[in-house]
C-alpha cells in the first residue's frame, strides 16, 4: 500500500500549525470609560499593567469616571479588566479625595496595592511649602492599599521621617513584589538632616526594611555632581538603567554628553551603555533618550535615542530610533527596521520589552514599516522569536498632530496598554480625546521562565521552518519511491 498520501497530509498540517502561531492582536479595548460605557472626556495617560495584565492603572483628569470625583485634578484609577470594576487610587491617608494632582501608578499583580505619584498632603508626613490656593508644590511617592484601605508615604528619608528638605521625589519605577521604589530627587535622602543637592539624583528605597540606596553613585559611593533621571529597572531588581551627562559616574564620558548608564546594584558598579558603533565619541552633546525598558534579568535593554546617529551602522540619520542592547554580547542592534529589512523612515518613541526579551513594542511615525503598506503613525509589536511585526493600533483613527502615546507591556508580553489621541473621526466621542486602550496579543508561546532570554531572530526562525518543510518533502519523496518499488515487485511476481 502506498503511504505517500498519508504523509502528504503532514505538509498542510505543518503550515496550519505555523499559521496558528502567527502574532496577532485583538482590536483595541477602551479602558478609560465612564460607568455608562462611553469614553471618558479625559485627558488620560500613564497606563501601567499588572504583571498578568488583569489590572491597569492610569491617570485621568476627568470627573465622569466615578461618582464623587469633585477635586478637579488628575487622579490615578485602577481598572480590573476581568470584572470591569474601577476604583480611585489617589485618596489620602484619611481616605478622602485630595485637591492635588496624581499621575503615574504601578499596580500589584492581585490589584490590592498601587504605588503612585502625588502632589500635596496625601499623608500627614509630607513636608514642603504650599502655594496660596492650597496646592502643594512638592510631589511624593505613596502606596495605596485598596484592601484596608490606607495610604502610606514611601519617599522617606534615612531616618524614616518625611521627605528630607521637602523636595519633589519623582517616581521612576516600583516593584511591589520586592517592596521597592525608584525615584529621583534634589533632596538628599541619605542625610538625616534636610540637605538640598545641586542636581536630582536617583534613589531606591525598600518600604519593607526602610533601607535607602543611592543609584547615581560615583565609583567611591558618593553623590554625582550631575543630574540623573529617566530610569527603569529589571524585574529582578538588580539592574537600573538611567540617563545622565555626568563624567564622574564612570571614567569614559569625558565630554559630558548625555548617555545611558547601567547600575548593577549587586556589584555596586556603573557602566556606560551608549557609544558609537565605530568607536570614539558622539559629535554632539544634544542627545536625548526616552525612558528605557529592561527584560527581567537585565540582559536586554530597549531604548530610544534622538538627535544622534551612529549608535549602529544602519540607523536612520535625522530621526529617533529604537535600539536593543544585549548585555551578554555587549552589542547594540537597531529595532526599528521595516520587514523589508531597511531602517524605518520616521521617528520612533516609547519602547517597552517583555520579561523574557521576546516581545518589543514601540510607537513609530515611519511609513515603510510593513511591506506594501504606506503606514500611518502606529503602535507596533515585534515578536523577536519569529521576526513578525504587527500594528496594533491600525483600527483606530491616526493620532492627532504630534501626539506620542505612552506604552506599557505586561511582564509576559501578552497584554499591551497605550494612550491614544485620535484625529478627526466619524465618532465624536473619540475625537481628539486622550484615552487608554488595551490589546491582547496572541500567537506567543508561554515564556519558559522569567530569566529565559530569547535571542532568536527572524532568519533563524525561517531556516527552521524551511528545514521542517524540506524534511516533510523528503519523506513524501521516499514513500513514493518505496511505493514504486513495491508496485514493480508485484508486477514482476
Amino acid at each position: 500500500m502506498n503511504k505517500s498520501p498519508r504523509l502528504a497530509l503532514l505538509l498542510p498540517a505543518l503550515l496550519a500549525s505555523t499559521a496558528a502561531q502567527a502574532l496577532s492582536a485583538t482590536a483595541p479595548q477602551l479602558a478609560s470609560r465612564a460607568p455608562h460605557g462611553d469614553p471618558t472626556y479625559g485627558p488620560c495617560g500613564f497606563p501601567k499593567l499588572s504583571s498578568n495584565g488583569q489590572f491597569i492603572a492610569f491617570s485621568c483628569a476627568s470627573d465622569d469616571l466615578l461618582a464623587g470625583d469633585t477635586n478637579e485634578r488628575y487622579d490615578v484609577f485602577l481598572l480590573n479588566r476581568r470584572t470591569s470594576v474601577l476604583q480611585r487610587v489617589s485618596l489620602n491617608a484619611a481616605n478622602t479625595e485630595q485637591r492635588n494632582h496624581a499621575d503615574v501608578g504601578f499596580p500589584s499583580t492581585d490589584g490590592s496595592q498601587v504605588v503612585f505619584l502625588g502632589q500635596g498632603m496625601f499623608h500627614p508626613d509630607v513636608r514642603g511649602d504650599e502655594n496660596p490656593n492650597g496646592d502643594a508644590t512638592v510631589a511624593n511617592v505613596f502606596l495605596r492599599n485598596l484592601t484596608v484601605p490606607s495610604t502610606e508615604m514611601l519617599s522617606r528619608g534615612a531616618d524614616g521621617g518625611g521627605n528630607p528638605g521637602g523636595r519633589t521625589a519623582l517616581l521612576q519605577a516600583a516593584n511591589l513584589r520586592r517592596q521597592e521604589v525608584l525615584f529621583s530627587s534634589s533632596g538628599n535622602f541619605l542625610a538625616s538632616a534636610p540637605q538640598i543637592l545641586n542636581d536630582a539624583q536617583l534613589f531606591a528605597r525598600s518600604w519593607r526594611t526602610g533601607q535607602i540606596e543611592l543609584i547615581s553613585a560615583r565609583p567611591d559611593g558618593q553623590i554625582s555632581q550631575r543630574s540623573a533621571g529617566n530610569a527603569s529597572w529589571s524585574g529582578d531588581g538588580r539592574f537600573v538603567v538611567f540617563q545622565s551627562n555626568a563624567a564622574d559616574l564612570t571614567h569614559d564620558n569625558p565630554l559630558e554628553h548625555r548617555q545611558l548608564f547601567l547600575r548593577d546594584r549587586l556589584a555596586g558598579t556603573t557602566q556606560r551603555l551608549t557609544r558609537p558603533w565605530n568607536g570614539g565619541e558622539f559629535p554632539t552633546g544634544s542627545i536625548f533618550y526616552g525612558k528605557p525598558s529592561l527584560s527581567h534579568d537585565g540582559r536586554y535593554i530597549v531604548f530610544m535615542a534622538g538627535l544622534v546617529d551612529g549608535i549602529t551602522p544602519d540607523d536612520n540619520p535625522g530621526v529617533s530610533d529604537i535600539y536593543l542592547f544585549d548585555r551578554h554580547t555587549r552589542t547594540t542592534q537597531l529595532v526599528t527596521r521595516s520587514r523589508d529589512n531597511v531602517a524605518s523612515d520616521g521617528w520612533a518613541y516609547s519602547p517597552d520589552i517583555s520579561n523574557d526579551g521576546r516581545v518589543v513594542a514601540y510607537f513609530s511615525r515611519a511609513t515603510n514599516m510593513l511591506p506594501g503598506i504606506s503606514s500611518t503613525p502606529a503602535v507596533y509589536v515585534e515578536d523577536r522569536l519569529t521576526g513578525e511585526l504587527i500594528a496594533v493600533s491600525s483600527t483606530l483613527a491616526p493620532p492627532f498632530g504630534n501626539f506620542v502615546p505612552q506604552i506599557d507591556l505586561s511582564e509576559d508580553g501578552r497584554k499591551l496598554a497605550f494612550s491614544w489621541q485620535a484625529d478627526d473621526t466619524a465618532d465624536p466621542s473619540l475625537r481628539r480625546r486622550y484615552l487608554i486602550y488595551v490589546v491582547d496579543l496572541n500567537g506567543l508561546e508561554p515564556p519558559a521562565s522569567r530569566a529565559a532570554a530569547v535571542p532568536s531572530t527572524s532568519p533563524r526562525a525561517l531556516l527552521v521552518i524551511a528545514s521542517l518543510l524540506a524534511a516533510v518533502s523528503l519523506c513524501v519523496l521516499a514513500e513514493r519511491r518505496r511505493g514504486g518499488r513495491l508496485a514493480r515487485r508485484q508486477s514482476d511476481g
